[in-house]
């Protein structure tokens, strides 16, 4: 039996599925299930979508009564804020939208630079009076979460993540293996390919038809995300962004990290930690990775420099 592969377009990313040595009727019922799950997902947790859920939270006034999985999607959004000291911070959403992310960024892409006069000052004003993820009571036995009225998130910086997580629980559950998805490069990968050890591309992200790296899985099952700035960026009224916002100065990220990639035993923790890191820069980011068990991480800076946390050496194919 060979590799049977499909890609399909949802969440504003490409969704790609892999298996390997699995018969066809099978990979064609999981296939069919993942298409689904991807597409309640974004009904439901889409900020572009007028009535899903997260929508309508982010329209209410003060309260308002969630479904089970955004309570679980919530508390592990407040789990991971705590871990990485408010660096990973949901809160952004008012930033990304000033700057002119207030579309899906396939809509973006596809038009003029958006000429609308970009106001620092106003900018930051807007940013500091956001309501925080600090100050919002998560109230698990009544299903409700308790905000001030200017409290809106993004749940783009976990969402992927987060599917992906859900949906190999539910693939693992039923004993298949040797299988990869990947949402946009935030990727999970079980088993092998054939007889070989499946292998991860790292994007060189000044030219993205080419890698600078690969990554050999050694493991059974592995998570892999990795962020950058070279993909999702635009120019408001002659203001340069990128979608990674610093919670710090409610601006686009701005050092010499052009991307990270991360391992470690979640795809949403590695998604969440790609971003952190891309926001702390080489030092801190690191300091901050080599003090996580089970977690490493890949940066490429702006001469292309490759560095690497104290045992993601043993992953790297040479």
């Amino acid at each position: 039996m060979e590799k049977i592969s499909e890609q399909f377009r949802a969440i504003g990313t490409d969704i790609a599925i892999c298996f390997s040595g699995i018969e066809e009727d099978v990979v064609k019922k999981e296939i069919d299930d993942i298409k689904n799950s991807v597409s309640r997902f974004e009904k439901r947790f889409s900020r572009f979508i007028k009535d899903s859920e997260l929508s309508q939270m982010n329209s209410a006034c003060g309260r308002f009564q969630v479904s089970e999985e955004m309570l679980a999607i919530l508390k592990e959004v407040k789990k991971y804020h705590l871990e990485t000291k408010g660096v990973f911070d949901p809160t952004v959403l008012c930033a990304l939208e000033s700057v002119g992310y207030d579309r899906s960024f396939d809509k973006v892409i596809v038009e003029q630079p958006d000429k609308n006069e970009f106001s620092e000052r106003m900018h930051k004003e807007k940013f500091e009076k956001r309501g925080k993820l600090s100050e919002i009571t998560i109230d698990e036995k009544n299903r409700q979460v308790v905000f001030s009225d200017e409290f809106r998130i993004d749940l783009g910086g976990i969402g992927k993540g987060y599917i992906i997580d859900r949906i190999v629980q539910d693939i693992l559950s039923r004993g298949l293996e040797n299988f990869w998805i990947s949402a946009g490069g935030d990727i999970f990968l079980a088993g092998k390919d054939g007889d070989e050890n499946w292998a991860v591309g790292v994007q060189n992200p000044k030219d993205l038809d080419s890698d600078l790296a690969k990554i050999n899985v050694l493991d059974k099952n592995m998570s892999i995300a990795t962020s950058g700035v070279a993909k999702r960026k635009g120019v408001r009224g002659g203001f340069k962004w990128n979608h990674i916002i610093d919670p710090r100065t409610g601006l686009s990220v701005v050092n010499d990290i052009l991307a990270v990639t991360v391992i470690a035993p979640s795809v949403s923790e590695a998604d969440v930690f790609a971003k952190t890191v891309l926001i702390l820069g080489r030092e801190d980011g690191m300091e901050l990775i080599n003090g996580k068990i089970d977690t490493e991480c890949l940066m490429i800076d702006s001469d292309l420099n490759i560095l690497s946390s104290n045992n993601m050496e043993k992953y790297l194919i040479k």
